[in-house]
């Protein structure tokens, strides 16, 4: 007989997982030098203004809720790791995402070409760390 077994995505727990890593990685190597490169998924840049919300009951609240305390931790993951680690060995690449790209059920070839198009902007906007990173990877 097979055993039934409920999963939820990590995200619930640690939106952004780096400092996890690195909390890990640190007690398996303790007084390593560490180089920590996260890669984030992008990040809803939607605002919720008062005039739309005001009026909102607890179960309008339910989703953007969600979607602001997934993004205080990933933020706190990054500040904390901003704070431990030098610039030079600490790397979080991230992108805002408009509203309308940022739904994650959306597959449709025209998001992802989209999603594409931001991927391609990060690259340039980055492209100083990127550099850096490569370097120092090799």
């Amino acid at each position: 007989m097979l055993e039934t077994l409920h999963c939820i995505d990590g995200g619930m727990f640690a939106n952004n997982p780096s400092a996890d890593a690195f909390t890990e990685a640190r007690k398996l190597w303790p007084g390593e030098d560490f180089l920590v490169v996260s890669l984030g998924t992008g990040r809803s840049a939607a605002r919720i203004a008062y005039a739309d919300a005001s009026g909102w009951g607890a179960a309008k609240w339910l989703m953007p809720t969600l979607d602001i305390l997934f993004d205080a931790t990933a933020t706190d993951t990054d500040y904390r790791l901003c704070r431990e680690l030098a610039a030079d060995r600490y790397f979080r690449m991230q992108v805002n995402l408009p509203a309308e790209m940022a739904e994650m059920s959306n597959a449709s070839s025209e998001n992802i070409e989209a999603l594409r198009s931001v991927a391609g902007a990060l690259i340039e906007s980055e492209d100083t760390r990127l550099q850096q990173l490569c370097a120092l990877l090799r």
